[in-house]
């Protein structure tokens, strides 16, 4: 047997595999710009390609918008949605009746913000729109929408004035936007109005609805009835040197719960970590660990999502410690809080350009799909499509050896709370968008990713070791070698022939 050395981490994969899965789904990285400020803020699968929320905004205002695409990242249209003040998309999912619902927060009904629900047809044509906010308060969406049966949940933050945080609401409407119950809920001690406080429905099943968020200096686990809204339990994770606040909550594969967010130093002298916790449906922690950065600091968010594999992909980005550098990460983990791989993509070849992903998640072809912002110097909606690997055709991309997850002991104490009946949503009339502007696509791949090619001839019925697999001739065969000098990765095509 022929051997060819190279290193044992390299990845290999057939082309023929590659082309036979991804050849209609093409890796890309774009940016979506017109006259104004555009940030992407939520992204899903269509039936022909993806549909883009965000906003738009000027020094006057903001409007909501919705960007369709094919598969390619072509657009295929936009629409903005909105009256004369200040308005905006964060979440989106595909309506149980078909269509699509947008949730986002607007300024034009002469609160200091409220929720706005927005109904459109297949092609964002508007059907309907809803609102819900009191006088003298703001509420803010907190999570994502997520569909059920009859209807869909709605959870966000209620505050008042600039500062004061008074709980969380959590709603269910019918599929026309009918509030079926609306809940409010504080935890613990309300002693200090400033607190941070927001919780928000992440995962619904038929015999309950979890939620996580933060209060205070800790995260928190709510438990609820998903005919009612009623809370039966809450858990507070504590840790007597570090803040930690959740960022999400997702299902594991082995029936269990994924609870993520960050773990700050208390007194602010370290750097911030990536802090993952298991635990069981009733809240209590099978495992907690922390994940650091190789250098600098950590984003004070993130964004992951579930992995068909049992896994994660998160989206965060990475600075040094005097802040000159944004690397724009992803990170993809095990079932077991394990790495299996992180990634640094370039994107514009700018690294002082501030890049966010504000929303990442695996298409019904294994690729990641995200979408958020880069200043160019203006805002720009950003949207990227990698392979299963984090990498974009072509383009530059860097393979990063992280440092390893670290147990993270934490308290599970059950908290105290509060809970009262809440708002329900009203219908809404704003129909007169400031935004008409056009969206004009463009690549970014400005950081090409260096190739080798090499054809490598042995006997019929020997076989050569490429990476950590061994194959027979004819065959094209690509490896990824990551660098030794932080530079990008190489493509390596080798031929094999007799």
């Amino acid at each position: 047997m022929t051997q060819f050395g190279l290193r044992s981490f390299l990845i290999a994969f057939h082309f023929v595999v590659y082309n036979g899965i991804f050849a209609q789904n093409p890796t890309f990285q774009k940016i979506y710009r017109d006259i104004y400020q555009d940030q992407g803020l939520d992204c899903i699968q269509t039936i022909n390609g993806h549909l883009i929320a965000g906003w738009t905004r000027n020094s006057m205002g903001s409007d909501g918008f919705l960007i369709r695409t094919n598969w390619q990242g072509d657009i295929l249209w936009h629409k903005f949605y909105g009256g004369p003040a200040f308005d905006l998309f964060r979440y989106l999912t595909a309506a149980n009746d078909g269509g699509f619902l947008a949730y986002g927060g607007t300024g034009n009904l002469g609160n200091l913000r409220d929720v706005w629900l927005v109904k459109t047809d297949e092609d964002g044509n508007l059907l309907w729109q809803k609102r819900m906010g009191a006088p003298h308060t703001s509420e803010v969406p907190s999570a994502p929408i997520i569909p059920v049966t009859d209807g869909y949940l709605l959870s966000g933050e209620l505050g008042q004035g600039t500062t004061a945080k008074l709980g969380s609401f959590i709603t269910k409407v019918d599929n026309n936007g009918e509030t079926l119950w609306s809940r409010l809920l504080t935890i613990g001690d309300q002693s200090n109005s400033a607190a941070t406080k927001y919780y928000g429905i992440y995962h619904a099943t038929d015999t309950a609805l979890y939620a996580t968020g933060t209060n205070g200096d800790h995260a928190v686990f709510v438990r609820l009835d998903p005919s009612t809204g009623d809370v039966d339990r809450v858990i507070e994770y504590r840790s007597p040197l570090y803040k930690l606040r959740s960022f999400g909550l997702r299902p594991t594969h082995d029936g269990n719960l994924m609870i993520m967010g960050m773990a700050d130093f208390a007194d602010q002298t370290m750097p911030r970590v990536v802090w993952a916790l298991k635990a069981r449906p009733d809240g209590e922690v099978v495992w907690s660990k922390t994940y650091m950065a190789n250098q600098g600091w950590l984003s004070p968010i993130f964004r992951f999502s579930n992995v068909s594999d049992g896994g994660f992909i998160l989206s965060l980005e990475e600075s040094q410690i005097n802040g000159d550098v944004d690397l724009t990460l992803l990170i993809k983990i095990d079932a077991d809080g394990e790495f299996t791989w992180k990634r640094v993509l370039p994107l514009d070849g700018n690294p002082n350009k501030y890049k966010y992903f504000s929303h990442i998640f695996e298409d019904s072809t294994g690729q990641f799909v995200s979408t958020g912002w880069i200043n160019n110097p203006s805002s720009e909606v950003l949207f990227v499509k990698t392979n299963p690997r984090g990498e974009t055709s072509g383009c530059c991309s860097k393979t990063r050896n992280a440092i390893p997850p670290v147990d993270f002991p934490v308290e599970a104490v059950e908290a105290p709370f509060e809970q009262s009946d809440y708002l329900p949503f009203e219908p809404a009339d704003l129909s007169s968008p400031q935004f008409q502007s056009n969206f004009v696509a463009e690549d970014i791949c400005l950081v090409p990713q260096p190739t080798l090619h090499d054809t490598l001839r042995f006997c019929p019925g020997e076989s050569v070791t490429l990476g950590d697999s061994t194959y027979a001739q004819p065959a094209t065969v690509s490896l990824l070698i990551p660098s030794a000098t932080d530079d990008c990765d190489t493509l390596a095509t080798y031929t094999l022939e007799h």
